[in-house]
């Protein structure tokens, strides 16, 4: 039992589960909405449900916004660090790469065209090196 935020009698809800109105006037208040915390909300005298609906929806909107560019940078990421296969792409002249041999090597390239014949024939694929560590 709580008092009611509105009527003040005493409600039998439980200011949690309730989802109907239990006052013992039938006041029509909001008691299934009440917590018996001072700093919630919903106590306030001026709650408006509308308002708090319409902030809840504008954060669940700003969350999905926010997942979806955590996701395309993950994406992004995630194809920067893959091995490439060879038969897709070669790496660019100059550029230093890891390669994976046919026996599940791995080994340090500067890669060059003039050498891309062996390089086909002995790596399946290759990555970019990554960033160095940043020193402290």
């Amino acid at each position: 039992m709580h008092e009611c935020p509105d009527c003040g009698q005493a409600c039998d809800c439980d200011g949690e589960d309730t989802w109907f109105n239990e006052c013992p006037d039938n006041c029509e208040c909001d008691c299934w909405l009440a917590d018996e915390s001072e700093d919630d909300e919903m106590n306030r005298p001026n709650f408006n449900l509308d308002e708090y609906m319409t902030k809840a929806n504008e954060n669940v909107d700003n969350l999905h916004a926010e997942i979806k560019e955590l996701e395309a940078e993950l994406a992004a990421l995630r194809e920067a660090n893959r091995w490439i296969p060879v038969s897709e792409r070669l790496p660019e002249n100059g550029q230093e790469i890891l390669a994976l041999g046919r026996n599940k090597t791995v080994d340090s390239w500067l890669y060059y065209p003039a050498v891309e014949g062996v390089f086909r024939l002995e790596y399946t694929h290759w990555r970019p090196l990554p960033e160095p560590p940043e020193q402290p």
